[in-house]
């Protein structure tokens, strides 16, 4: 599944390299995707994991943990991907009408057809894109509730799926993973979320829910590593290799004093609103999400910029407080603006000393709706 403002390994190597030694203990209190994480295993680093969002948790435990899971799916609906007794892999809509199909064999056809119309035996989500006090999410486009991102024919064939599969992290992963290539947001050609927001282009793809999950699947069942996962306390002791937490990063449940490098890239003002983005997913999964403690820019739920960098400040703190003495942190902001840039500067500097700044310009697309690609890393020692 795409993560925006995901760091390339190489980038986050270099730190790691230079600011701590092999068994040493690396924090992410922002891990996302796991990539700052993923990078500590590999260089031979002990590791907390630590994100608010539950479905970013459940996709770095598939990518990170070698674990295969088995899954052989009943589809009972693959008639609806059959046309001449050739399964399709996707339809091409145009507006309300279906254009053409490509078949499994590679060819595309003109074709002439409609959606499913029939009864959904299984339960899925119609989870309204609003907040509680009924403000529309910012990104949310022109859906109203999550049923409206997909066709029937999917809503189908996706509930099944989610009725049949066991639930840990790598089938999870995987239905996470489908969710959103077999959403109505999918491109024939360039995929989904072009920019970090919800939107059904006029164009689009209806993806076959079943071959997605398959393919999905044997990609992440290759992902991951033997490490042994545990509690915080094994591996601050040595006894585990990784642990993953899913709390507050203004109230981390880890020890002061006992972590050797930090390195992160927090939400950054109103660049990405990840927990919206991830809204699709954890209404499937019956997750909650602890949007009161997002450390975001979002006037919709009344958060403005001073709320945020209050936020962050206790972050910060919560970073300074774990890590040990004379031991770095590694923090990345992604932004353009000198006076944003200034702001948090401000805020590191009341807990650390900056002993260096690197600036540098992120190779993949655009960042966030104002388009940024510089990155900022702020390298600060605890004194």
């Amino acid at each position: 599944m795409r993560y925006f403002g995901r760091k390339s390994s190489k980038l986050i190597s270099k730190y790691i390299e230079s600011y701590s030694e092999q068994g040493e203990i690396l924090l992410d209190p922002f891990a996302g995707s796991g990539s700052s994480i993923e990078v500590a295993l590999k260089l031979s680093r002990r590791a907390i994991y630590n994100d608010l969002n539950p479905v970013a948790v459940i996709m770095a435990k598939a990518n990170l943990l070698r674990k295969e899971t088995k899954i052989e799916l009943s589809k009972k609906y693959r008639y609806l991907y059959m046309i001449n007794g050739k399964e399709v892999v996707y339809y091409v809509w145009e507006g309300d009408k279906i254009i053409r199909a490509k078949l499994s064999n590679g060819e595309i056809i003109g074709y002439q057809g409609s959606d499913y119309e029939g009864d959904i035996p299984y339960w899925y989500p119609k989870d309204p894109m609003y907040y509680n006090n009924n403000r529309p999410f910012i990104k949310k486009g022109k859906i109203n509730s999550v049923d409206e991102f997909f066709t029937r024919r999917n809503l189908l064939i996706l509930s099944e799926i989610l009725n049949e599969i066991p639930k840990d992290e790598k089938a999870l992963a995987t239905f996470i993973a489908t969710l959103y290539k077999a959403s109505k947001m999918e491109r024939e050609r360039y995929g989904y979320f072009g920019v970090p927001a919800y939107w059904i282009p006029k164009r689009r793809v209806e993806k076959n829910p079943y071959l997605i999950f398959e393919k999905t699947l044997e990609m992440i069942n290759k992902k991951g590593y033997e490490k042994t996962e545990g509690d915080i306390s094994k591996v601050l002791n040595g006894e585990a290799d990784i642990t993953f937490l899913n709390v507050d990063a203004k109230r981390l449940p880890v020890q002061d004093n006992s972590v050797d490098l930090v390195v992160t890239d927090p939400p950054f003002y109103d660049e990405i609103q990840y927990f919206e983005l991830f809204y699709l997913a954890t209404s499937w999964l019956r997750l909650k999400l602890d949007f009161d403690n997002e450390i975001i820019v979002n006037h919709n739920r009344g958060k403005d910029e001073k709320r945020y960098l209050s936020d962050l400040e206790k972050a910060v703190k919560e970073i300074h407080r774990v890590l040990k003495k004379d031991k770095y942190a590694i923090i990345m902001f992604h932004e353009e603006s000198e006076e944003k840039v200034k702001e948090i500067k401000d805020i590191l500097s009341s807990f650390f000393t900056i002993t260096k700044q690197d600036t540098t310009e992120m190779r993949q697309r655009s960042i966030g709706h104002r388009g940024g690609r510089i990155l900022e890393i702020f390298v600060m020692k605890k004194g």
